[in-house]
């Protein structure tokens, strides 16, 4: 039943003013309650909300209204984490402004739908059909536009991004003393290029090796990404769009140049997440045994890069059981994704035997219980009753810090001996503080889902000293690699841009950095999905949102454990976005 006009617009008044309202309370320095300029901002939102409650499309008003509402969530939540929950009054509070807000964000969130589905399937011309150019042709081309694209960033950071935890992975090869802290895959092939340069006088030489391999390699799978997009007749203008960003946007070429294990995990993310879009897409490839091969070998691949895989390939196993309604493809798909978790231990396992590894810190796995224990012991040490048994676990919680577990964390006393100790204190805490256990958790993550944090930037700290903001770009010291940059200008403007955190002063285009930007448009894709009932790429997109669990559960919001979203959700919008 369509809602009437004098209804409709009433309604609509009524949401703006209290939006209005809401936002003077979150930023009551932004501009005065009496000022003239928030009679435009109460009209627009008025207007934005009567043509979201006058939407003849009622499937589309509620899928966007979801995100609409979550969106505002997100933005209202994450300004409260930081003032603190004091009580449920605040989350009362919150849930209200998200909800005064989410209409006039449902309006733009439809509109973008629309947008991006008319633009998607306009008319094809005959230029926008690549009909004539063989498939071959194209994945060469994509791959060598890429790598000539990439190029001048690694002269400019020659012979790579030496930082992150490579120096710990070097170190563990030059002993052959291996811990499962950090994938072993990786660890042996840093380790060997490293080595194979130091047979031949310059350990330089040996990581120039491996940044060029691990280019060629990323450029091969978005090539093959971009490759994918036109099978499924994406439009030019899309794939081109996708390749620019790929080509120039400035993450991609400084992850590609840099050492670190997530650089390789990325593709490989990108390819198992495509695989199982082809396999919902088409169950009879889940019969074809090279296809079986790929989708398996790619499930242990990621396993075997990134430790917090295996969690995420267990979410795509559940969500893809729901998803799937045909039995026997059904069984097939679970048969699979078993089996890749399958091989993936048994290929652990037989690493581990083989160079005796030793166990990594079970800590890894508690970065939240510990940002949330910490908290606790610096905002409220004078009343605790417990502060020495804290002390004795986590000797280091005095130095607390929101945005990051790891000043207390690399210094966390807990191990299979006292887990139990640790978590009955834990839960105890939980009883008393429950409002600072949320703002410890949403603070620790912030900067995946909250557009207006930049915290993500200076986690280590920022500046061009340090040469540590937006992304790490120092050269750790003492294992015979040296930084000598072929093009300084290029560097010294990155620099400026990426360690400095110049780049958060570009108004709007600074935001598309953010990790958060990405998780939005990776649920823009999948609400779009679920309004055009396109469950194969729904699928892909839980694989990413397995991915995105895992990293609120880390132990901080960083760029480069994003990067897996940076490279999967451009490709999985054009997926999502494509003719039919």
């Amino acid at each position: 039943m369509r809602m009437g006009k004098a209804l409709s617009w009433g309604l609509s008044a009524l949401a703006a003013y209290l939006a209005v309202l809401y936002i003077l309370f979150y930023y009551p320095s932004a501009e005065t309650p009496h000022s003239f300029l928030w009679l435009p901002a109460f009209s627009a939102l008025t207007a934005a909300n009567r043509r979201f409650f006058v939407e003849k499309d009622r499937r589309m008003a509620r899928c966007a209204w979801w995100l609409g509402f979550l969106l505002a969530l997100s933005f209202f939540v994450g300004v409260q984490a930081h003032r603190s929950f004091g009580g449920i009054g605040d989350v009362f509070c919150v849930f209200g402004a998200a909800l005064c807000v989410s209409p006039s964000a449902a309006f733009l969130v439809g509109r973008a739908c629309r947008f991006c589905e008319k633009a998607a399937r306009s008319r094809v011309s005959a230029s926008d059909s690549a009909a004539n150019c063989s498939e071959r042709l194209l994945f060469a081309g994509y791959t060598a536009i890429l790598l000539l694209c990439w190029l001048p960033v690694f002269l400019a950071y020659y012979p790579g991004i030496f930082t992150y935890d490579v120096g710990k992975q070097i170190y563990e090869t030059g002993r052959a003393s291996y811990t499962t802290h950090h994938p072993l895959l990786h660890t042996f092939m840093l380790g060997g290029f490293y080595n194979l340069g130091g047979r031949m006088g310059s350990h330089n030489t040996g990581i120039a090796l491996y940044t060029g391999v691990q280019m060629i390699l990323i450029a091969l799978t978005l090539a093959y990404a971009l490759l994918y997009l036109r099978r499924l007749n994406c439009r030019r203008l899309i794939r081109v769009l996708v390749l620019l960003f790929f080509s120039f946007f400035p993450p991609c070429p400084l992850l590609a140049i840099s050492a670190t294990k997530d650089a390789l995990y990325a593709p490989a993310f990108l390819m198992s997440a495509l695989y199982l879009h082809q396999g919902y897409a088409d169950p009879s490839r889940f019969r074809s045994v090279p296809f079986m091969l790929r989708l398996v070998l790619s499930l242990a691949l990621i396993c075997l890069l990134r430790n917090n895989a295996v969690f995420v390939a267990a979410f795509g196993l559940v969500f893809g059981v729901i998803l799937i309604r045909e039995k026997k493809a059904r069984l097939r798909f679970a048969a699979l994704m078993l089996a890749g978790m399958v091989l993936f231990g048994a290929v652990s396992l037989g690493l581990q035997k083989v160079v005796r590894v030793k166990p990594g810190p079970g800590r890894e796995l508690l970065n939240i219980p510990i940002q949330q224990v910490s908290r606790v012991y610096k905002r409220h040490l004078e009343e605790l009753d417990c502060a020495a048994e804290i002390e004795e676990i986590l000797p280091k919680a005095r130095y607390y810090t929101y945005y990051t577990a790891d000043p207390v964390k690399g210094y966390a006393e807990i191990g299979m001996n006292n887990l139990g100790e640790f978590m009955r204190l834990w839960s105890k805490l939980l009883a008393q503080y429950p409002f600072e256990y949320i703002d410890a958790f949403l603070l620790a993550n912030i900067g995946f889902w909250h557009l207006d944090d930049t915290s993500y930037a200076q986690v280590y700290g920022a500046g061009l000293d340090s040469r540590q903001g937006y992304l790490m770009t120092d050269t750790i010291p003492g294992y015979g690699v040296e930084h000598h940059s072929l093009l300084p200008a290029l560097e010294n403007l990155y620099e400026r841009l990426f360690s400095a955190n110049e780049y958060l002063s570009v108004p709007v285009v600074s935001a598309l950095f953010s990790p958060a930007f990405f998780t939005w448009l990776l649920a823009f894709a999948a609400v779009y999905a679920i309004y055009a009932k396109q469950k194969a790429a729904l699928l892909s997109c839980a694989f990413l949102f397995g991915n995105l669990l895992t990293l609120l559960l880390g132990p901080c919001a960083l760029v480069r454990y994003a990067f897996p979203m940076m490279l999967s959700c451009p490709v999985l919008f054009g997926v999502a976005f494509r003719r039919t």
